[in-house]
């Protein structure tokens, strides 16, 4: 692992998002056909796809959106921010669903904790 981030207090979490409250786009590829847990090491990037802006966790040639713009606080963005531009590795624990189509997200109806060196 590049650095040794503390597990004992996350930098970020980020807590379930209620389905009614939650874009369309999060499950575009149809049923879900796996749910598994998913401790990445990586880098956050900001992005933007036909949904809107969003923060993913970049791992060699993998990358998941975290979550949408729209579903974070300013604190949260901030912080986010933050680690972007230190450039640093982060340690994200949540739950990877596997769709029907074989796409891959972040699960929004589970939880998902950040670790690292504050930035």
């Amino acid at each position: 692992m590049p650095f040794k981030p503390s597990l004992e207090k996350p930098l970020l979490v980020f807590s379930p998002i209620p389905a009614e409250e939650r874009d369309a786009a999060a499950g575009v590829g149809g049923a879900i056909v796996k749910k598994e847990p998913l401790e990445l090491t990586g880098r956050v990037t900001f992005g933007h796809d036909g949904a809107g802006g969003r923060y993913d966790i970049v791992s060699t040639k993998r990358y998941y959106t975290i979550r949408y713009v729209w579903d974070l606080t300013d604190a949260q963005k901030d912080m986010l921010g933050k680690i972007q531009d230190a450039n640093q590795y982060v340690l994200l624990k949540g739950v990877l669903l596997t769709y029907k189509d074989g796409s891959k997200n972040i699960d929004a109806d589970s939880t998902v904790q950040v670790f690292g060196q504050t930035p």
